[in-house]
């Protein structure tokens, strides 16, 4: 019994020693424990730590980024002002229709007054040391600072343009080859943020006697020869006929030398003129017009009536289509605008603008405008053909050298798609007698402004008789005015510019500049210096771009 209690003694002494060594044992982990607790603490409040400033970070980023974006966006506001101011102004002020201002080294701009072509005064006369104007309001003028102007949203924007004039082609013609410099700035920080481009504008000159985006034909009297009083280039071949004489003619004190450029020549000689051989790069490709679907067809007086139907309403079962094929009958477009889906005279006589108001400008809407699509034509649309010619009342019976007013007629067209899902030729302009019969006649003196760059023209004027052997042979007439065309053919005795002194309005839609490539400066100059406003000076707010 007693080795029994000895033994049980000893038991609870092991025991106790046990628990009193675990007790030990479980407070010195307890130590461990509390460091691995404190250590995971501290890694979750780093990682915590570090997901907050990347936020952060990431919200900065993302403000400066957006910031940076409304000063971009401001800027691009900039130049779009600057190509409001200039499209939407006065468009005469560019001399589009050629004339003396166009065509002589005079870097003043002067816009005459007139009254039914005579030239009674001068007005706004202004040169800038650049030696082209008119310029923007904001800018463009050395020693001048654009107003900066705000957008909202604490945005704003300072531009200006450039006009740059130059004289191509032995100074026989001026074109502007301008530059838009615009300053966007954000204000929303603490600190401005600031955006700058540069846009390159399509150069502009005044519209020459013929231009061919493609290739242009000149035919003289009974194809011998033909006398230019003005410019003649095609982007690509020119056919000249037997002889082509470029004239010196003198109006309204200034001198008019004819140029005739292209890309290559084909038949007879020039004399007189300079004949120049250029790349199409070198020369202007004009844009088409674009027409508002809301343009009404009609002026407020109404179409012209005939016995052929002329609609007004292209979005139902009404066409818009005018349509001649009465011999006996006589038509009078009144000043105004007209718009049709097709142009169509085989027989009659039409007369325009017995009255010196506004011009008479008729427009030829493609045929897959809202207008015309849906007017049950069909094919066979968007065309302008005239083979009786059109009778310009504000034309003088010999229009060389006096005063002129072809700008009293204009002919606008849209041009459609053709087969290869282009807009060459496409769409055709005919004015004048195109029969192939034995005797056609064509009126004598033609006078307007056409400007249907994508589409084929072909102007005859005089009296065409088809020979045996030889063919068809015309004895030209005298053309007054503009034809800007895509492949362009024309039968003259004389060709003579529009002087511009009726300085009749051109349709704005033909747009004095569009922007053809965009730069983005730096927002330093060439020294390293932030650009934070426009100076007024050309080389100093272009550095850096």
């Amino acid at each position: 019994m007693s080795g029994m209690r000895a033994s049980a003694r000893r038991w609870a002494t092991r025991s106790a020693s046990f628990a009193r060594s675990r007790r030990v044992s479980l407070r010195d982990e307890s130590g461990i424990t509390m460091i691995i607790v404190l250590a995971l603490l501290v890694i979750g409040l780093l990682i915590a730590v570090a997901g907050l400033t990347e936020a952060l970070s990431s919200s900065t980023y993302a403000n400066r980024d957006a910031r940076v974006r409304r000063a971009q966006q401001a800027a691009d506001a900039g130049v779009q002002t600057q190509l409001y101011q200039q499209n939407e102004g006065n468009i005469d002020n560019y001399d589009l229709n050629g004339g003396p201002l166009g065509l002589t080294t005079t870097l003043d701009c002067v816009v005459p007054q007139f009254s039914l072509g005579v030239v009674t005064g001068l007005v706004n006369v202004a040169a800038s040391s650049a030696g082209a104007c008119p310029q923007s309001d904001t800018g463009g003028v050395p020693s001048t600072t654009p107003v900066q102007s705000p957008l909202g949203d604490h945005a704003y924007e300072e531009s200006e343009t450039f006009l740059n004039a130059t004289t191509p082609f032995s100074g026989a013609a001026r074109e502007f080859s301008p530059v838009v410099v615009s300053l966007g700035s954000d204000t929303t920080g603490t600190s401005t943020v600031y955006s700058r481009e540069e846009a390159a504008l399509a150069p502009v000159g005044p519209l020459q006697t013929i231009e061919g985006m493609g290739n242009v034909t000149v035919n003289g009297a009974l194809g011998l020869a033909a006398t230019v009083n003005g410019d003649v280039y095609a982007r690509g071949s020119l056919t000249l006929p037997l002889g082509l004489v470029g004239a010196n003619l003198s109006t309204n004190g200034q001198s008019l030398l004819a140029t005739i450029a292209a890309s290559s020549f084909s038949g007879g000689a020039v004399t007189v003129a300079n004949k120049v051989t250029v790349t199409p790069s070198q020369m202007i490709e004009r844009p088409p017009i674009t027409i508002a679907s809301t343009k009404a067809d009609c002026p407020t007086a109404g179409c012209p009536t005939v016995t052929n139907k002329v609609g007004s309403d292209g979005y139902s079962s009404a066409t818009d289509t005018f349509t001649m094929t009465n011999s006996s009958e006589t038509v009078i477009f009144q000043p105004g605008d007209y718009v049709f889906c097709n142009f169509n005279v085989t027989a009659g006589t039409v007369e325009a603008n017995p009255t010196a108001a506004t011009p008479v400008r008729i427009f030829i809407d493609s045929s897959s405008s809202s207008r015309c699509k849906n007017d049950g034509l069909g094919t066979n649309q968007g065309n302008f053909n005239d083979a009786t010619g059109m009778d310009n009342l504000l034309e003088p019976a010999n229009p060389t050298g006096a005063t002129t007013a072809p700008s009293g007629v204009q002919v606008y067209v849209v041009g459609d798609e053709n087969s290869s899902n282009t807009y060459d030729n496409a769409t055709t302009v005919n004015v004048g007698n195109q029969s192939t019969s034995l005797l056609s006649l064509s009126p004598v003196t033609q006078a307007m402004v056409i400007y249907a760059p994508t589409s084929a023209v072909t102007m005859n004027t005089g009296v065409c008789v088809t020979l045996p052997i030889v063919g068809k042979t015309c004895a030209g007439g005298v053309f007054d005015g503009s034809i800007i065309g895509d492949n362009v053919t024309i039968t003259a005795t004389t060709i003579t510019q529009d002087l511009d002194l009726g300085n009749y309005p051109l349709y704005n839609g033909v747009n004095v500049f569009h922007a053809q490539q965009y730069v983005e400066c730096s927002t330093s100059n060439s020294s390293g210096t932030p650009v934070t406003t426009l100076t007024g000076t050309q080389s100093t707010d272009t550095s850096g771009c």
